[in-house]
């Protein structure tokens, strides 16, 4: 990369591209349905499984509680409708957000394809779909082979702890950058090869991962953030290709 590509590889780079991807998703006509569609799946599939667990799950779980008038029952069987209200929630909590995203998957490739027309770039597809989990699954085995080691700073009190959370940040934030902005690689390159691009501008892909979770926090509008970092992603790689078009003229 030249000198002007890499004043383009900063945190902050990642995390403002991010938000413009946000700003362009949610203005710019032809791009709001990849936000608008998934939304309206969601919300859909979340109402369906309230509604599956109230009027279901919730009765059918009731049914089989032990009941009296004697205080001791009664008490059991209120402490048991609680215990079993939280877990019923958090379960329909936790399935929907792994719905949510996936339902989320062929959206952010379809932002990517249409970010990446014209640009020289790869739109995804089903290799790049295909060699995108299998590199997922590589990082994710390779952060916590990273993590591992890390664990030993632990032994050393506030100095060591404080570093460990700092890497421990890097490194989380680095691997789901890396994963996103994989999704554009188009399934053309190697694991190795793409790690070392990837580290070429880490901090970029710390911002990527960084913009990842901040949007993941949102309430409700969460399970969105998949479409807008791959936009970010998309967008990244668009300067990247066009600034190396420049280069080689």
């Amino acid at each position: 990369f030249s000198q002007r590509i890499r004043t383009k590889r900063g945190f902050f780079t990642g995390v403002s591209v991010s938000l413009d991807s946000a700003v362009l998703l949610t203005s710019t006509k032809g791009y709001r349905r990849f936000l608008i569609i998934p939304f309206l799946l969601n919300i859909l599939i979340m109402a369906s499984f309230i509604i599956f667990a109230a009027a279901v799950i919730y009765p059918l779980a009731v049914s089989y509680l032990p009941s009296g008038d004697q205080w001791y029952l009664m008490l059991l069987r209120g402490a048991s409708i609680v215990v079993f209200v939280l877990l019923l929630a958090g379960s329909v909590i936790l399935l929907y957000s792994l719905v949510g995203a996936i339902v989320a998957v062929p959206f952010a490739d379809a932002v990517i394809s249409k970010l990446l027309a014209g640009s020289g770039g790869v739109g995804g597809g089903l290799l790049s779909a295909l060699m995108t989990a299998v590199h997922g699954i590589l990082m994710i085995v390779l952060f916590f082979l990273i993590s591992l080691p890390l664990l030993l700073l632990n032994f050393i009190p506030i100095v060591g702890n404080l570093f460990y959370g700092i890497l421990t940040f890097f490194f989380l934030t680095f691997f789901i950058g890396s994963q996103i902005y994989d999704a554009t690689s188009g399934g053309r390159k190697g694991f190795s090869a793409k790690m070392s691009e990837y580290w070429a501008i880490k901090w970029c892909m710390c911002g990527i991962g960084f913009s990842f979770f901040l949007f993941t926090a949102i309430p409700v509008f969460g399970f969105l953030s998949p479409v807008i970092s791959a936009a970010a992603a998309a967008q990244i790689r668009c300067r990247i290709l066009s600034s190396e078009g420049e280069d080689a003229a």
